[in-house]
């Protein structure tokens, strides 16, 4: 069945049959899925790409707190978007867009990393580096509770901080 296989111009539209959340085609490229390794999270998956957008440094998967974090990631509303249905063949503005369901397996899909659309401002790597250089004797542990204070959604812990001391010191 070669009209199965995913492709940019032939998006196969995910459904998880384990209850979890996933949107509809969103902005005729992305779907935004709940994770199935982190509890509460979401990923969105670029059809056009074929995979999951990772952060900006490409070691890591984007992930949000709740699906409406990941629509104002990529300027989208998944409530605009009819619900996800099980109708094969739906023709969607010159794409096929075609659902598949998908049981809960262990496997990855393929990963690449994603256009950044960060604004500038204050990171909290930005804000872990500046207080290991100001505070070289404050430990791990404490670093990584100030940047978590400071941005609660970030998930820093001591072997980040650990991680950027070492590679600071050069």
């Amino acid at each position: 069945m070669v009209d199965e296989i995913p492709t940019a111009d032939n998006i196969v539209l995910q459904k998880f049959e384990d209850g979890r959340y996933c949107s509809g085609l969103l902005a005729n490229r992305y779907q935004i899925f709940e994770s199935t390794f982190y509890e509460g999270q979401y990923t969105i998956f670029d059809h056009k790409t074929q995979e999951i957008i990772r952060k900006k440094n490409g070691e890591y998967f984007e992930l949000f707190n709740s699906v409406q974090a990941a629509e104002q990631y990529i300027g989208v509303d998944a409530n605009s978007v009819p619900a996800l249905t099980n109708k094969r063949g739906e023709k969607k503005r010159g794409v096929t867009v075609k659902t598949a369901a998908t049981k809960k397996t262990n496997s990855v899909p393929k990963m690449a990393a994603k256009v950044s659309t960060k604004t500038r401002g204050e990171s909290p790597l930005g804000y872990l580096k500046s207080l290991i250089k100001a505070n070289s004797d404050m430990s791990d542990h404490d670093i990584a509770k100030m940047v978590q204070e400071k941005y609660p959604e970030c998930k820093y812990n001591h072997s980040m901080v650990k991680y950027n001391r070492k590679k600071m010191a050069g």
